[in-house]
Formats: C-alpha cells, structure tokens, sequence
C-alpha cells in the first residue's frame, strides 16, 4: 500500500507538470480535475474510501456527499481482470470503445465502457485530436495489447452486466 500512495503521490506532480492544476484549481471543473481523477483512481483500486473523502472535503465539500454515495456504488462494479479474462468479457458484452480515468497507457487506469448501439459510429472518440492524460478513448484491443491485466468498471450506462 505505501508503493501505492508513493506511485500515487508520483503521479499527481506529473500530471500537475502537463496540466498545472495546482497552480491553477479554478481551471479545472468537477468532472475534469486531473487532481480528483488520481486520487479516486487510488482510492478505487485500492478500496481505501478515506483518501478521497479526504480530498474530496478538502478541495470539493460541496460535492463530497454526493460523490462518495456515488463511489460506493462504483466500487462494488469494479474488476481486475487478467488479459484472457477481459478480452473475452469485452467481446461478450460487444464492447467499442473505453474511456480510462487517467492515461489510458498507465497500467493503473481504470477504464469505463462507453455504451455505443450498432448504428453507432466509433471514429469520434478515437479520432480525439489532444494530448490529454485524462478521460481519453480507446478501442479495447488497443488497451488489452499493453498489458496483462486490466480494471473495469462492468456496467454500461445503467444496464446491468454480468461478471463471467
């Protein structure tokens, strides 16, 4: 847990290098806080609820009730599934596209099923022209082909899934 916090802690002043948020707070709403995204990426993964609320008392009281109902919710749909395990979820709930929380490369990120119907065309959200660390797009094989294991929140918008 201490390498966490420290990799956590590492991660913060990296991103801070590409977005200042720091220096900067007010720049930054709610939903797109590099700062917040960090710290309830560390707190999911490792189901240590404190750290946030911490932070979220600290830098967002107004908020904080509402999002820490929110992530008990959340907590209990996430999975760590290894490469075989993922790759055979996503196919079966015919998944296009996923947005991680922080950089989809980090083996850290926590990625989010972006519900698309059929009729639905992909390129938007791969075609995204940033260099943003954050919130970014990918198409599943392309996140499962870096790594060996893979955090998945297991719903997509509203509908309830099943784990294999």
């Amino acid at each position: 847990m201490k390498n966490e916090k420290i990799n956590m802690d590492a991660r913060i002043l990296q991103y801070n290098l590409h977005y200042g948020f720091m220096e900067n707070p007010m720049m930054f709403n709610f939903e797109y806080n590099p700062h917040r995204l960090i710290v309830r990426n560390y707190a999911l993964r490792n189901n240590h609820i404190e750290v946030y609320k911490g932070y979220l008392l600290n830098f967002f009281p107004d908020r904080a009730t509402k999002e820490l109902e929110q992530f008990g919710v959340d907590i209990l749909h996430l999975k760590y599934f290894n490469k075989d395990e993922a790759s055979k979820w996503l196919m079966t709930q015919d998944v296009k596209i996923l947005q991680s929380d922080i950089n989809a490369d980090d083996q850290d990120a926590v990625f989010n099923i972006v519900y698309l119907s059929d009729q639905d065309d992909i390129n938007p959200y791969l075609n995204e022209d940033n260099d943003d660390f954050i919130l970014r797009h990918s198409c599943p094989n392309q996140v499962l082909k870096s790594r060996e294991k893979i955090w998945l929140d297991t719903r997509v918008d509203g509908i309830g899934l099943q784990f294999l």
